[in-house]
């Protein structure tokens, strides 16, 4: 356990990443995290602005999330729950099936491992609720990793933008409002 705090590494014993965005839903915390180069002050000020949100059920191995923030463009990440390395974390957020997910979002420089922008958005249930489910359905089948791929190539093969397919296969959608920073938060995971 560790305090996350804008200005500070996001994982200690780490200074770099690759560049990517991963979304974590487990029963303890919901994350997004955005390890990008040098993000400029432009960018870390959009993870401030007005945010919106997507879920997008795509079949009982894959789910995908959807967001952008101020005037970036939509941006999207696949999620498995059977992908998440510690097996504690597998399972559902804490909740009945409609109740609003708490996210925390992170912008993270990944050439030196610094929080550069962090905030905290509740979910509406609509947007709460397909996750809820779609992780319920990964739990009850057995993980296939294969089939999950497959499905991934086929929406972006079908969609060009994240933006389409948020506007063309969204089963729920969602926003939230200017937010001034989350200065720390205790993280377990």
């Amino acid at each position: 356990m560790h305090t996350l705090q804008v200005g500070n590494r996001y994982d200690p014993s780490r200074s770099s990443y690759p560049q990517t965005e991963q979304v974590r839903f487990t029963p303890e915390f919901s994350e997004l995290a955005r390890f990008w180069p040098s993000p400029s002050q432009s960018e870390v000020d959009a993870h401030r602005d007005d945010a919106e949100f997507a879920a997008v059920l795509v079949s009982e191995h894959l789910l995908m999330f959807a967001y952008r923030f101020g005037s970036l463009d939509w941006s999207d990440v696949p999620f498995q729950i059977g992908r998440l390395r510690d097996a504690d974390l597998r399972g559902i957020p804490e909740g009945r099936l409609e109740d609003p997910i708490h996210l925390r979002t992170l912008l993270v420089d990944s050439d030196t491992g610094i929080i550069r922008a962090m905030r905290r958005d509740t979910l509406s249930s609509e947007v709460s609720a397909i996750i809820r489910g779609s992780l319920q359905m990964q739990l009850d089948v057995p993980f296939d990793d294969d089939t999950a791929g497959r499905h991934l190539s086929t929406m972006y093969q079908h969609f060009s933008t994240s933006e389409a397919m948020v506007r063309e296969a969204a089963q729920a959608r969602c926003s939230a409002p200017r937010r001034s920073t989350v200065i720390s938060e205790t993280h377990y995971g």
